[in-house]
């Protein structure tokens, strides 16, 4: 075979092999399905799992939200203070994936809970926090947050006894 001189450094493709050729195994439409089936095989392997998902009116799931074992207990010992995060679509399907943070008494922090949102609303914080709340039974005293005023007004849905602190980062 002669040699192709490629001064760039171009990649050359000059032969397909059938062989090589080989279709995905699955659609990348269906990311949010599998990770939904893993959350649910895990929770048939512990049970203390806590899975939410949120749906619209055509049956598109909208808000997926998890917790495990060890997320639940360390919300139960660490969550009067948190910082809920959210980095606005940032990946593949334009979902938000919203953090909630606390940190134990060695001030090391801990993820308490995770979720995809459709968006950063009002409504979206809502549900997440109201999920939480209500299969935990505990709120949070201080929610630390960017400059996001929607996370004001879940203090007013949510509870009336968390404080909610902004801050502010150029």
């Amino acid at each position: 075979m002669p040699k192709i001189e490629n001064p760039k450094q171009y990649v050359i493709i000059n032969k397909i092999v059938e062989q090589h050729n080989h279709p995905l195994d699955e659609s990348l439409l269906n990311d949010a399905a599998k990770l939904s089936n893993w959350l649910d095989s895990q929770k048939e392997i512990d049970s203390c799992w806590l899975i939410f998902r949120g749906w619209d009116e055509d049956n598109t799931l909208t808000h997926l939200s998890w917790m495990m074992l060890y997320q639940v207990e360390n919300w139960v010992k660490y969550s009067d203070c948190v910082i809920n995060d959210v980095t606005y679509k940032t990946n593949h399907y334009g979902m938000a994936l919203s953090l909630i943070v606390g940190f134990n008494n060695d001030r090391k922090n801990l993820i308490l809970s995770q979720g995809l949102l459709i968006d950063e609303s009002f409504d979206s914080h809502i549900w997440m926090f109201n999920n939480i709340v209500e299969a935990t039974g505990i709120q949070p005293v201080v929610i630390i947050t960017d400059s996001d005023p929607a996370i004001a007004y879940v203090n007013i849905m949510v509870s009336y006894a968390s404080y909610i602190k902004f801050y502010f980062y150029n």
